[in-house]
């Protein structure tokens, strides 16, 4: 009678060899499907790029900044009168307030060096009994400055595009102000590189909106700088 024990082995051997087999043609196909994948994944990887972006501090500023004239009484023998009032429009030349010496009975005028509407204003830290006259222009041409860091700042070049985000107007609600590099200035000044941006639309947004004129706004910029292939970025510098 065979032994229980060798007729186990030679089951279990039988089996092993059924549970290893695996049928030439499955092989096949899954070289061939691994090979398309790879294919299609190497093909796609070629036509999908993204650039590289660099992030810098922006400023916009009007060519044509307010003009402000200040006073409060320091003395008790000068008095002022003020020649203007909130949301005028004056024309350059206008007077906007005199000063008189109550002494010698000596008055001087200031003068608005620009036309534009009148703000008053009063109390500063420096001194509560300070006031201002403003006259803002109107306001029709911006210079855009950039500080790019020093890292990566060998990127930038003339003619690369620029968005701008502004602080005071999210992009997600006002969107972005797009522009293109015109001016690199080749020197490092407080650590950074000062780039100038014109701007494509001048204050109207990506999304169509306009965004209020005032004399000066900060945000952020994206530099897009070179794109390249997510096939590039991960094997360029193996070849």
């Amino acid at each position: 009678m065979p032994n229980s024990t060798t007729q186990f082995e030679i089951v279990s051997d039988e089996m092993q060899e059924i549970i290893g087999y695996i049928p030439s043609w499955i092989t096949r196909w899954g070289i061939t499907v691994l090979s398309i994948l790879l294919v299609i994944l190497v093909v796609v990887a070629q036509y999908i790029s993204y650039p590289d972006v660099l992030i810098a501090p922006a400023e916009i500023l009007a060519k044509q900044q307010p003009f402000k004239a200040s006073w409060f009484r320091s003395e008790q023998f000068m008095a002022y009168q003020l020649k203007t009032k909130e949301n005028q429009q004056v024309a350059k030349g206008d007077t906007l307030l005199v000063e008189e010496n109550l002494k010698t009975h000596q008055k001087q005028a200031i003068l608005s060096p620009i036309a534009g509407k009148v703000f008053l204003t009063k109390g500063y830290q420096d001194n509560a009994r300070k006031q201002t006259i403003w006259v803002m222009p109107d306001i029709d041409d911006f210079e855009v400055q950039l500080r790019v860091p020093i890292k990566k700042s060998g990127k930038v070049r003339a003619g690369q595009k620029v968005q701008v985000s502004l602080d005071e107007y999210p992009a997600n609600e006002f969107g972005f102000l797009y522009g293109k590099i015109t001016h690199i200035t080749p020197i490092r000044i407080e650590n950074v590189y000062r780039v100038n941006v014109a701007l494509e639309n001048k204050l109207v947004s990506n999304t169509g909106v306009s965004i209020p004129q005032q004399p000066s706004y900060i945000g952020n910029a994206e530099i897009i700088s070179t794109e390249k292939s997510v096939f590039n970025r991960i094997f360029g510098g193996l070849f």
